[in-house]
């Protein structure tokens, strides 16, 4: 569960400053020890069982694809929460009950390795664009490639501008 929040922080903090106005180990540091604080309460034969079970999920899937070229879904089942919803300050069992739903359908594809993308295609009544999620068949981002470039070119998107986006600007 811990990389969840180590993404999300690198995402979101990444650019940030500590008090000195640099990016040092302050701004890292509370959030990683939240997660690295959780290391020790599990055992070798409980991480060992969980990696099995994620690597079984792989081969599960892998032939589930067998006969399918591209999976077709929401990128999350509803909006997006508001961005002063979530601070780093928050303990991180409230992120994660925050974050609980928004990531149904893509983390099949982050935990077994299957290529996958999002595309902006369509922007919901609140102007917030709702993205579209491919997956693949493992090994298979030429297709998704080529979907892209064939959706991209039929339905552009690139020009397009969410009128939330375009209010800020």
């Amino acid at each position: 569960m811990c990389w969840a929040s180590w993404a999300f922080v690198h995402r979101f903090v990444g650019a940030r400053t500590n008090s000195a106005g640099s990016r040092g180990p302050t701004t890292w540091s509370a959030s990683r020890s939240r997660c690295t604080g959780w290391g020790p309460s599990i055992s070798a034969l409980d991480y060992e069982a969980a990696r099995q079970a994620v690597q079984r999920l792989g081969f599960t899937m892998h032939a589930f694809m067998r006969d399918i070229d591209v999976l077709l879904m929401p990128i999350a089942p509803r909006a997006p929460w508001k961005v002063e919803d979530v601070t780093l300050e928050m303990p991180v069992e409230e992120f994660y009950q925050k974050a609980v739903g928004y990531s149904d359908f893509t983390a099949i594809c982050n935990v077994t390795g299957q290529p996958a993308l999002t595309l902006p295609l369509h922007l919901n009544a609140a102007g917030i664009p709702v993205g579209t999620h491919f997956a693949a068949r493992y090994g298979d981002e030429t297709t998704l490639i080529r979907l892209a470039a064939q959706i991209e070119s039929a339905a552009p998107w690139s020009q397009r501008v969410s009128p939330l986006l375009a209010q800020a600007m």
